[in-house]
C-alpha cells in the first residue's frame, strides 16, 4: 500500500461519504424488507394488546365466578338444616299446644304438673336449640299488624277487641332459619 492509497483511506470526505449513506438507510425506510419487520411488529404489539385484554377479562370472570361460587357455598351451608328444622318445627307445635292445654286446675295433681314439668324442661331446650342453629320463632300477640311475608290467615272472625285486618288470634307459631321464612304464623284476623 502506498502513501497516497493511506492517505486516500482516511480522508475526512471518504467518512462523510460512508457516514450520510447510513443515515440515508435509517432515515428513508426505503428498505422493503424494514417496513415488512415494522409492519408485523405493529400486528404482533397489537395482538399482545389484544392478548392482555382477553387475559384481563377472564381473570375478571374467574374472580367473579369464584366470589359466586363461594356465596351459594354459604347460602348451602347456611341453610343446610331447613329441611331437618321444618321436621322438628311440627314437635314444637306439639310441645307448645301440650303445654297450653294445661289449666291451673290439671297443675293442682302433682302427677300432671311433674309432666307438665317435664315438657317445658324439652320445650326449653328445644327452642335453646333452635336459637344454637338461627332458628327463630314467629308469635305474633293479639293487635299485631298483619304481615303476609310471616303470617298466613286462614279466617276472619268479628273482633271487638281488634281492629279490622289485624291478628285477632294465633293458631300456630311461625319460624324463621336465618333471614328466610320455613314456616309462616298461622292466624286470624280480625274482620
Amino acid at each position: 500500500m502506498t502513501k497516497d492509497d493511506i492517505q486516500q483511506e482516511n480522508h475526512p470526505n471518504n467518512e462523510k461519504r460512508e457516514t450520510s449513506s447510513t443515515h440515508q438507510d435509517e432515515a428513508n425506510p426505503a428498505n422493503p424488507f424494514q417496513s415488512q419487520i415494522l409492519e408485523e411488529l405493529k400486528n404482533a404489539q397489537e395482538e399482545v394488546k389484544n392478548y392482555k385484554e382477553q387475559l384481563l377479562r377472564i381473570a375478571a370472570e374467574m374472580e367473579n365466578l369464584r366470589k359466586r361460587t363461594e356465596k351459594e357455598k354459604e347460602e348451602s351451608n347456611k341453610f343446610a338444616v331447613t329441611k331437618f328444622a321444618k321436621d322438628m318445627i311440627d314437635v314444637a307445635e306439639n310441645l307448645r299446644l301440650a303445654l297450653a292445654s294445661v289449666t291451673d286446675e290439671h297443675l293442682q295433681n302433682e302427677i300432671v304438673k311433674a309432666i307438665y314439668s317435664g315438657v317445658e324442661m324439652t320445650n326449653k331446650s328445644l327452642l335453646t336449640v333452635f336459637n344454637k342453629h338461627h332458628i327463630s320463632t314467629i308469635v305474633p300477640q293479639k293487635g299485631d299488624e298483619f304481615d303476609h311475608n310471616l303470617h298466613q290467615a286462614v279466617a276472619q272472625h268479628p273482633d271487638e277487641e281488634v281492629e279490622s285486618g289485624k291478628i285477632s288470634q294465633l293458631l300456630q307459631s311461625g319460624y324463621m332459619l336465618h333471614d328466610r321464612l320455613i314456616k309462616p304464623a298461622i292466624v286470624i284476623t280480625a274482620q
